[in-house]
């Protein structure tokens, strides 16, 4: 027999697939183990988080944030291993989940320390108050997760953003500080459902508007509320003054702000003088308009 011959017989070929069989089993069972171990260490109590914190919030409650981010840890990977492993935690996941489920929340950072986890709230900076009439249907019909309601079907009061995004509807004890902090109130979108999570202008109109609003102090001028029929021209109604009216169209705030602050000292409009305008239209650039009650 050749020695070709002698490695092509059916009984060192029968005994070839025996040892192939042997060996595939061999590293089926290792990786079996393997996986095992590592299910178990990935799992071990010693890998798992011992808490979850969260840091102060001013708009949603603690608890609420706390028992969302533990229902999330409850769940498993592929069925087999925990979210709880401290090695493991799902930031992004939860950064994302907060943010969506949680209108007035602009950001979230995950980090863990000591198997806690520690969760960062970001909350949006209110600037204004938007209020208007708003029915209970309007309430109930809404699917934004918050946890306050005002329900009373009366006017309702809201905090927008320094986008001009509605964020949080304000309520009890919220309500009346809100009410005697001094931020201007905004209305006029008489919108017909619940206004949260909607714009009151897209943010390149409501920064001039703002922005105007917010630098009369610094001609000692203070605005109290803003109003509009149109959303195009705006009344900004201030303290012990007349009306404003501007377009937040066209000229930037610095532009508006300079014109007003021109015309009054070129017409050397005094206090006395400036209390008895009944309105100053700054809606047409250089060229400013007032009427005198």
């Amino acid at each position: 027999m050749s020695h070709q011959n002698r490695y092509q017989t059916p009984a060192y070929l029968k005994l070839k697939k025996r040892k192939l069989i042997i060996k595939i089993s061999l590293i089926s069972f290792l990786a079996v183990v393997l996986c095992v171990a590592f299910v178990y260490l990935f799992n071990y109590h010693k890998f798992q988080i011992v808490s979850v914190k969260i840091s102060d919030t001013q708009f949603v409650e603690q608890n609420i944030i706390k028992e969302q981010v533990e229902n999330l840890l409850e769940d498993r990977t592929f069925l087999i291993f925990k979210k709880t492993n401290f090695l493991f935690i799902p930031k992004t996941e939860i950064s994302k989940i907060l943010r969506d489920q949680f209108l007035p929340i602009s950001g979230v950072k995950v980090r863990v320390e000591n198997k806690i986890v520690q969760i960062q709230v970001e909350e949006f900076k209110a600037v204004a108050k938007y209020c208007q009439n708003l029915n209970i249907e309007d309430v109930s019909n809404s699917e934004i997760l918050l946890d306050n309601k005002n329900t009373d079907g009366k006017e309702s009061c809201f905090l927008v953003n320094r986008d001009g995004l509605i964020f949080y509807e304000i309520s009890g004890l919220d309500k009346l500080d809100v009410l005697n902090s001094g931020i201007v109130e905004f209305r006029g979108l008489n919108l017909e459902g619940n206004p949260l999570g909607l714009y009151y202008l897209d943010s390149e109109r409501f920064d001039t508007l703002y922005g105007f609003v917010d630098s009369l102090s610094k001609i000692d001028i203070k605005a109290v509320s803003v109003d509009t029929d149109d959303l195009e021209t705006f009344k900004v109604k201030i303290e012990d003054g007349p009306d404003l009216l501007i377009e937040s169209n066209d000229e930037s705030a610095e532009t508006l702000i300079n014109n007003l602050k021109t015309t009054i000292e070129i017409e050397e409009i005094n206090k006395i003088q400036f209390k008895n305008l009944e309105y100053i239209d700054l809606r047409f650039g250089k060229n400013i308009y007032y009427k005198i009650k």
